[in-house]
Parts: structure tokens; C-alpha cells; sequence
């Protein structure tokens, strides 16, 4: 292959479970020109032998392993090498729609964009459902003038997706020239990254169609943040001091998604020692002002309602009065949600009556047209022995027809050997005389 149009990076670590799903989706994808870089990120389990067999059968298929150094470092690693004219960074455990890739180079190409973003769909295995969802592209914050940027959009550059490399493709060469790398950490290493590149990108543009299948119930780093909250919160300082020294920082927009971010890893949180630990390294070490996390007098400055009361908190209560606070957020959100989620079974059971009774209705047809059917081949079947009974008499006609022919050329051979006879012609002439006169009597 000359071109490699899009190089898709995939850092793997045990992913046995999902990788055949993965792989099988990325190798069907419409667009051809692609090359597959699986990094194993030191797998223990049989991801390696079941990328050695992809790397078989297809030939774009490139396999790289690394000791477990998390999937930062594999993405770098990946990247070294990457040829292609743009870049996704897609995960081992998702599955993607096999227009992914076309449709958003294509929009990238279109609009010769440094980065476009795709919408997506959450994946509960659980359940084994799937679900839209509006966090991958916020459509309220969606600019009315696209391609957009950091100056052009200030205040939404950052809110209009999430900080995730997944559901994004990225121009190689503006990666390049921007000398951007993921960080070489447990959780939050592609905070960095996906940040930085939003705001320096000159034109950042948008695919909305869902093609991106995020798998929900994920175990791993997500289930274990609390090993490493602090790292996170230090991704985000990092990523700050980053924006501000190549003076592209959007204030607002970066303390909103900052803050978004940090509640999410704190309520994320499962073991309580660490959480304290964590939110008092956010107030002794200046982190929330690094973040340009401030209380505002503008009710409107944080996008989400109760963002506001929760800087207030953050700044200067206590973990166990922001835990309180929290939770009393997330049990009035979870109860609406769970009314939500009632009324939407409701309409789902009434649904599944008015569906089983036109399934009903539709079955009585069938029985109906089958009884027709069955009619229908006995009358073929009747009609079936009487032409079966006509084609035999026809073909006893045929036998007789055949016989009186053949009885018919044995008299007329009887006849042509007797008038050509000495006898006959004889005869004929003794008879001349009489038979003259015969026929003159008649007339």
C-alpha cells in the first residue's frame, strides 16, 4: 500500500474478552488505506497470540509490545511509527462502525481540519445494550461557525466534548510539528494530549455521526482510580502550565472541563482514605487556582448548575462536608434519573403490549395464508394428475396414430408394387376397349 490514509493506534493490556470485537471492526472498516499498530502494553493473558494470527491473516496489521508501562506510553510508541496522513487512538475493549474511518477523514479533508470529532454510543455489557450519548458531542455547545478554534471559541472549545482520544481523529503532522505526547501514567495520560491539541489546533472540526461504540462497564483503571486520584489532578495541573506557557489557555472553558473532570474522579472514588487525601492535595497545593478554578459572582460562569456551590466547597470546606454535598447532588440526580428510567420502562411495557397484539394479529394472518396455501397446492396437486392423465392419453393417441401411419405406408407400398406390375399393365390394356365404351355410355 503507497498511501497510508489514517494509522490507528491500539494499545492492548488482557483484553482477550473484547479484542476480537475490536480488531474484527477496525480490519472491516470502508476506508482500505489504513495500518493497524496494536502495542501490547506487556499482556498476560492471550491477546499477544491472538494479534500474532490478525498479523497473519492481514498484512496492515503491525504488532508491537512493550513491559506494562499503560497505555500513554504504548500510544507514544504506536505514534513513532505511524505513517498515516491523520490518527485515531482507539482502545482494545471497543468496537467501532465500519464507516468510522471514512467518514471522518473525509470531514477532516473536507475541511482540512487539525482534528475532528465524532459522536458516539455507550455500550452496557451488563445489559448488552447500547445507548446514544450526548456527551461525546454536546450539541448546546456545538459552535454555529465550523471549523472552529480556541480563539474563535473560547468559552466552548473545551465543553463542546471530553478530553478522550477515542472518538478523534488527529492531522500526524500537526501532532508533530506540536511535539504532543500522551504522559507516561496510570490514569488521565490522555488528559494532556486531547487538551493541548484542542487548543492549539487552527481548525478543529465535526463529524456528528455516532460511529464510536465506548464500552460502559469497563473494570481496570476506571474501577481502580483511587490508586492513582492524585495523578490524575496532576494531569490537569501539567496540562495547565502547558496551555499557559504557549499562551493558548481558554480560562473559562478549561475551568469547567477541569472541574467536570475532578468531580467525576472524586465520585469515581471508592476507598475513602484516598479521597481525602486527594482533596486536601487540591487545597494545600494551590491546584484549584493552577486550574483557574475560582469562585465566580457570574451564576453562569460554570456551565453546570451546581458547579459553583461546588468550587465554594472544594476552596474551603472540609472532604467530609464535599463528600456530604455530593452526595446529596448525585442522590437527587440519581432519583430523577430513576423516575426517568421508571416512566421509560412504563412506555417500554405498553409498547411491548401494543407490539405483541399486532404480533398476535400478524400470526392470525399467517395461519390464514397458510390454510390458503395449503388449499391452493391441493387444487395444484388435483390439476397435477389430471394433466398427468391428459399427457398419457395423449401419448396413447400419439402410439395409435403412429401405428395406422405405418399401416397406411405398407397398403400404398402394396398398391405402388401392384401398378407397376407386367400383370397390371397388361390388364389395363386388355381392359382399354371396355372401359371406353363405358364411359362413353355415361356421358
Amino acid at each position: 500500500m503507497d498511501e497510508v490514509k489514517v494509522s490507528v493506534i491500539v494499545p492492548v493490556y488482557n483484553a482477550q474478552d473484547h479484542l476480537s470485537q475490536c480488531i474484527d471492526s477496525i480490519l472491516s472498516q470502508t476506508l482500505k488505506e489504513i495500518e493497524i499498530i496494536c502495542v501490547d502494553d506487556g499482556s498476560s493473558d492471550a491477546s499477544v497470540e491472538m494479534l500474532e494470527e490478525y498479523a497473519r491473516i492481514d498484512s496492515r496489521l503491525t504488532l508491537l509490545k512493550q513491559d506494562h508501562k499503560y497505555a500513554g506510553t504504548a500510544r507514544n510508541y504506536g505514534k513513532s511509527i505511524a505513517k498515516g496522513e491523520y490518527l485515531v487512538f482507539w482502545d482494545a475493549d471497543d468496537y467501532f462502525a465500519p464507516d468510522a474511518l471514512q467518514e471522518m477523514y473525509e470531514q477532516c479533508i473536507k475541511d482540512d481540519a487539525d482534528v475532528c470529532i465524532c459522536s458516539g454510543w455507550r455500550y452496557f455489557e451488563d445489559g448488552d445494550y447500547e445507548e446514544p450519548s450526548g456527551r461525546y458531542i454536546r450539541k448546546k455547545e456545538v459552535p454555529e461557525i465550523i471549523p472552529f478554534n480556541a480563539k474563535t471559541e473560547p468559552d466552548h472549545v473545551l465543553s463542546v466534548t471530553v478530553e478522550v482520544p477515542w472518538n478523534k481523529m488527529f492531522r500526524r503532522k500537526f501532532i508533530e510539528d506540536q511535539h504532543l505526547d500522551f504522559q507516561p501514567i496510570r490514569n488521565c495520560n490522555d488528559v494532556f494530549f486531547v487538551i493541548n491539541a484542542m487548543c492549539l489546533a487552527q481548525r478543529v472540526t465535526l463529524c456528528q455521526k455516532r460511529l464510536v461504540y465506548y464500552r460502559k462497564n469497563k473494570t481496570g483503571l476506571v474501577a481502580s482510580v483511587h490508586k492513582s486520584l492524585k495523578g490524575g489532578f496532576d494531569a490537569w495541573r501539567d496540562t495547565a502550565r502547558s496551555l499557559k506557557e504557549k499562551n493558548v489557555m481558554p480560562e473559562r472553558s478549561f475551568a469547567n472541563r477541569a472541574l467536570e473532570s475532578i468531580i467525576y474522579l472524586m465520585s469515581s472514588c471508592t476507598d475513602y482514605e484516598a479521597y481525602k487525601e486527594a482533596f486536601l492535595y487540591l487545597q494545600n497545593e494551590n491546584m484549584l487556582d493552577e486550574l483557574c478554578i475560582y469562585e465566580q459572582d457570574n451564576p453562569d460562569y460554570y456551565y453546570v448548575d451546581y458547579h459553583n456551590e461546588a468550587v465554594r466547597r472544594l476552596r474551603n470546606g472540609s472532604p467530609d462536608e464535599f463528600a456530604g454535598f455530593m452526595w446529596r447532588v448525585f442522590f437527587m440526580k440519581e432519583g430523577a434519573a430513576a423516575s426517568k428510567l421508571r416512566k421509560k420502562n412504563e412506555d417500554s411495557k405498553n409498547q411491548n403490549t401494543k407490539q405483541k397484539k399486532e404480533i398476535s394479529k400478524l400470526k392470525d394472518q399467517v395461519s390464514s395464508l397458510k390454510a390458503e396455501i395449503a388449499s391452493l397446492k391441493e387444487t395444484i396437486d388435483s390439476d397435477k394428475t389430471k394433466i398427468t392423465a391428459l399427457k398419457e392419453d395423449k401419448e396413447r393417441l400419439k402410439a395409435d396414430v403412429n401405428q395406422l401411419k405405418v399401416k397406411v405406408k405398407a397398403l400404398q407400398d402394396e398398391i405402388k408394387v401392384i401398378t407397376e406390375s407386367v400383370t397390371f399393365k397388361a390388364g389395363r390394356a386388355m381392359t382399354w376397349l371396355p372401359r371406353k365404351l363405358r364411359d362413353g355410355m355415361k356421358d
